[in-house]
C-alpha cells in the first residue's frame, strides 16, 4: 500500500496496537495502514459524507471493515472516546483547537497534530490547556513545507521564539529542518524589503527572528 510522505510520518508516530481516532479522516488511507501494518483499532472520522464515501470503499477493497469504523460527525461529537492516540491532520489551527477544546481530561495517551499554519497559536494554546510537546518534525511534499508536532498530558514553558519556530524543531539537525527554516528566513527577507520607511517596531522583530532562525539552522548533531 502506498502513502505519502506526509502520511507516512503520521504513521510512524502512533504506537502500535493503540486505538487511534482519526479525525479529518479525507478516504481512510492512514488508517487502513495502521490498521494493516501497526495492529492498531481506528475510528476514521470526518463531516463530509463524500469523503467517507471514498474511505468505505477503500476499507472494504482493503478487508479491514471489522478493524475501521467510520463515523461522519464534526470531531468527536458527543462519542465516549477511549484510551487512545488521536490524529488530526489537515486542518487550520483554529478549527483543531476547537475539536479538542474541553477534551482536557479525556483518556489521550498522544495527540498527533498536522495544522495548515498558525503553529504558535497551536503551541501556545496547547501549552495553556496543560499539554507539552514531545516531538516535532518539518517535511516537504508535493511542493507544500508541513510541520507535525505531538503533545502529551504535561506542563512545559517555551519562549517566544520557540513557540513561533519550534522549541524541539530548533534541536534537529536534519537537513529538511534546515532547509525550512532557510526557507523561514528568506520569507522574512522579503517581508522586510517590501515594507515601507517607518514601521520600526515591525522591522526589529523581523530582523530579531532572522537572527534566531540563523542560529538554530547552525545546531550540529550530538555526538
Amino acid at each position: 500500500m502506498h502513502l505519502n510522505r506526509r502520511l507516512l510520518l503520521l504513521a510512524s508516530l502512533v504506537p502500535r496496537g493503540d486505538v487511534v481516532y482519526d479525525i479529518g479522516c479525507d478516504h481512510a488511507l492512514l488508517d487502513i495502514f495502521l490498521t494493516l501494518y501497526n495492529q492498531n483499532e481506528c475510528y476514521a472520522i470526518d463531516q463530509k459524507e463524500s469523503a467517507l464515501k471514498m474511505a468505505r470503499k477503500n476499507i472494504a477493497s482493503y478487508h479491514v471493515e471489522d478493524k475501521i469504523e467510520v463515523l461522519c460527525q464534526n470531531g468527536f461529537a458527543t462519542m465516549e472516546i477511549k484510551e487512545s492516540t488521536v490524529v488530526i491532520a489537515g486542518m487550520g489551527t483554529k478549527t483543531i483547537l476547537d475539536i479538542l477544546e474541553g477534551r482536557e481530561e479525556s483518556p489521550f495517551k498522544k495527540i498527533i497534530i498536522q495544522s495548515n499554519n498558525d503553529y504558535e497559536e497551536l503551541r501556545r494554546v496547547m501549552m495553556q490547556r496543560g499539554y507539552k510537546i514531545t516531538e516535532e518534525h518539518v517535511l516537504f511534499d508535493n511542493k507544500i513545507w508541513y510541520v507535525v508536532l505531538t503533545f502529551i498530558k504535561g506542563v512545559a514553558k517555551y519562549s517566544p521564539f520557540a513557540l513561533k519556530f519550534g522549541p524541539l524543531l530548533k534541536k534537529d539537525c536534519s537537513i529538511e529542518k534546515k532547509l525550512y527554516y532557510t526557507y523561514l528566513i528568506e520569507k522574512r527577507k522579503e517581508i522586510l524589503k517590501k515594507l515601507p520607511r517607518g514601521h520600526l517596531g515591525k522591522k526589529l522583530e523581523i530582523k530579531k527572528e532572522i537572527v534566531w532562525l540563523t542560529h538554530a539552522c547552525r545546531t550540529k548533531e550530538r555526538k
